[in-house]
């Protein structure tokens, strides 16, 4: 992960002089981990002599497209794009989607309304001087499959439509959950750091922030539960700089008329980080230990969910799906799974003999399998890379090359200028036919996100080079499943040539500008955690067809509420009982350990002493071949701590919804429709004319 001294055969030795003190520590805690382990031992490496210059693809066989390709194409296309209104089209009716598409749909229906309502009399404020105009900020809660997307779909088009400029902005906290909504990852929507929320904006970003934000008249940010207080509170402070030709600096968004949180407080909350789980403490009062950022966090989330609308309606998932819509409506609202429900679910363990050989295999080839923890992602990506690692397609390890910047006076980099932790992820380990992700933004917009999955094509190296002796390759070719954006090799639109991306040094170590580092932003993704896929769907249509999931252990899911449930979630189908047709399979020891697992997930497990364990085991073992016997957990009645304040926060959004009134007669709701199909498109200048008349700091 460092910059090696090699040995000529691909062993590296770290010097553990050029780090500091905590660098050092850390290495040495973390070099013999699995999870961190710098040698693949027994892998072949190609130390014999393999021609590391051999194309595997003739497409560029000159290696000169391929290494600016990228970077041109996405600069041409960005400039285009950053102001460009986005007309979402349903890829079932083949037509842009609309306001009468909820009108099936009482409550997407009545946000529908909500909002217009509220554009109406934001635009017509002017007019009628009588009015105290109040911004429509709105939390909106769903289960997965209740139509979310699809109404910011909707409602995006429904905006963008009344405007000649560009007027709403879609966002959400991962790359992955962003582009199911055709939107940008909040970090880079609003130019937040993703290490440092407090940092300052570039010139560069303030001028793009600027111009976003100048005539926003909706935001949206899906998937709340992920979000930091931190990230909120950076929210709120950018669109109150920005917004508007920053008019409202004293208001919350910056004035801007229409904020709208979607999400599922069922699902994961966000990693190592305050969330609004901690929006109370534990016995129940508001949470007087936050600070700093924190804290400005938390008050920007009660002013959030001042007003609360549900949506409760699944669609996403397919007819005839009643085990899957059962089971994670139970994980969901209450402590896990029925019996019934359990020993149906269990039949999608991979230990089931009724799970045909083939469709074992096409698993084992095509799913992506999820796990709760990195090691077991470590170590299932090492076991599949050692399938298909061989003499004419070798492992091939990249750490980083440090550079001095253009305004270093130094011929070289400084190691001590970087985080261990971003040097740690710079290194990789790849080969042919590895399945790999992105590990950040390279192109969102077009599919390029971080979490995107591909497989590589070929690895380029330049003339003499090769990564025995630390050589980095020009460009990596690979086939991403999700890439919408134009091809390079038309004959193999998905393939994308890519390059090394650039690290500047950490601003809370070194501020001088001095160094970078180029290095592959890279993962091996055979297996990946389940907090990277969250946002995913899989089945149908999606690019990822199937999954594998283990769903961990009761504790982890304590200290991390909602693991299962978002687990299952992610899945379409179940293939209407067919365990030979399903989007998604379990991968547990047993069918009784996921038995146990799910059938409560709230509680804590009793303790069990030996000799009753082994009487357990006993019973158990005279009872494997029959798969209508399970042995019900050992609960205790304590429930999990996470699981407290997730559910004080529960119930506290359910008062506020109790006393949140969207609804409008069905009067004002045609008063409100003709408004909209007459409105004529308003121009940049009338536009702004409005946005003036509404500045008030």
């Amino acid at each position: 992960m460092f910059k090696r001294k090699l040995d000529g055969k691909g062993h590296s030795n770290v010097d553990l002089d050029e780090l500091n003190e905590d660098q050092s520590d850390f290495y040495n805690l973390v070099s013999n981990s699995r999870l961190f382990r710098f040698d693949f031992d027994g892998f072949y490496k190609g130390e014999d002599g393999y021609d590391f210059q051999k194309l595997h693809y003739d497409f560029d066989s000159n290696l000169e497209s391929g290494k600016t390709w990228l970077k041109e194409t996405k600069d041409e296309w960005d400039t285009a794009e950053l102001l460009q209104k986005n007309i979402h089209i349903n890829s079932k009716t083949q037509r842009p989607y609309s306001i009468e598409d909820t009108f099936n749909n009482e409550a997407q229906e009545e946000i529908v309304f909500a909002v217009l309502s509220k554009l109406k009399e934001w635009i017509e404020f002017p007019d009628n001087d009588a009015s105290t105009f109040e911004p429509l900020v709105l939390t909106i809660r769903g289960a997965g499959g209740t139509g979310k997307s699809f109404l910011i779909r909707v409602l995006v088009n429904a905006i963008e439509r009344m405007f000649d400029v560009k007027v709403t902005a879609t966002s959400a906290p991962t790359g992955c959950a962003a582009y199911n909504i055709d939107g940008k990852t909040i970090h880079s929507l609003l130019g937040i750091d993703p290490y440092d929320s407090t940092k300052e904006l570039s010139p560069k970003q303030k001028d793009r922030v600027h111009a976003l934000l100048h005539s926003m008249i909706m935001l949206i940010i899906d998937e709340r539960s992920m979000m930091s207080l931190d990230l909120l509170n950076a929210v709120d402070r950018n669109c109150s700089t920005f917004a508007h030709g920053t008019g409202n600096k004293n208001s919350y968004f910056g004035g801007i008329p229409i904020v709208l949180m979607f999400g599922d407080d069922y699902q994961l909350p966000p990693v190592a980080a305050q969330g609004a789980f901690d929006f109370f403490d534990k016995k129940g009062y508001k949470n007087d230990q936050l600070k700093g950022t924190n804290l400005q966090g938390m008050q920007v989330l009660n002013f959030c969910v001042q007003q609360v609308k549900s949506l409760t309606q699944i669609q996403r998932i397919e007819d005839g799906e009643d085990l899957l819509r059962d089971v994670t409506t139970a994980l969901r609202t209450t402590n896990g799974l029925t019996q019934e429900q359990a020993r149906q679910i269990c039949q999608y363990n991979l230990d089931n003999p009724n799970i045909s050989e083939e469709r074992q295999n096409e698993i084992k080839e095509k799913a992506l399998f999820v796990f709760t923890t990195k090691e077991e992602v470590a170590r299932h990506n090492e076991s599949e890379l050692r399938k298909i690692v061989n003499k004419d397609n070798p492992l091939m390890e990249f750490t980083f090359d440090l550079l001095p910047t253009e305004r270093s006076t130094k011929s070289h980099g400084i190691k001590k200028h970087f985080q261990l932790k971003t040097l740690i992820e710079a290194r990789v380990a790849l080969c042919r036919g590895a399945r790999v992700s992105l590990n950040r933004n390279v192109w969102q917009r077009k599919g390029l996100f971080n979490g995107a999955i591909g497989t590589v094509i070929d690895i380029r190296f330049d003339m003499g080079q090769n990564p025995l002796n630390g050589d980095l390759p020009v460009y990596i070719v690979i086939d991403f499943e999700d890439y919408i954006g134009p091809a390079w090799d038309k004959d193999n639109p998905k393939y994308v040539p890519i390059p090394v991306a650039i690290q500047y040094e950490d601003s809370k170590i070194a501020t001088y500008g001095c160094c970078m580092i180029q290095y592959y932003p890279l993962d091996v993704a055979f297996a990946r955690t389940l907090h990277k896929v969250q946002g995913l769907n899989v089945g149908g249509n999606n690019p990822i067809r199937l999954m594998t999931f283990h769903p961990g252990s009761t504790t982890f899911e304590g200290n991390n509420p909602g693991l299962a449930y978002t687990g299952i979630s992610r899945a379409t189908s179940l293939g209407r009982g067919n365990v030979n047709l399903s989007a998604l399979y379990f991968c547990c020891e047993t069918q009784q350990s996921l038995y146990e697992r799910l059938r409560d997930v709230v509680h804590k497990r009793k303790r069990v002493t030996k000799s009753k364990s082994n009487k357990r085991q006993k019973i158990l073992s005279q009872a494997s071949d029959s798969s209508e016997v399970f042995h019900e957990p050992e609960l205790s009645v304590e429930t999990y701590e996470k699981v407290k304040r997730r559910n004080m926060w529960t119930q506290y959004l359910d008062k506020r919804e109790t006393k949140t009134h969207l609804k409008i007669s069905e009067l004002e709701k045609q008063d409100v429709l003709g408004w909209y199909h007459n409105f004529k498109t308003m121009t940049y200048e009338d536009l702004q004319t409005v946005i003036n008349f509404h500045k008030h700091s």
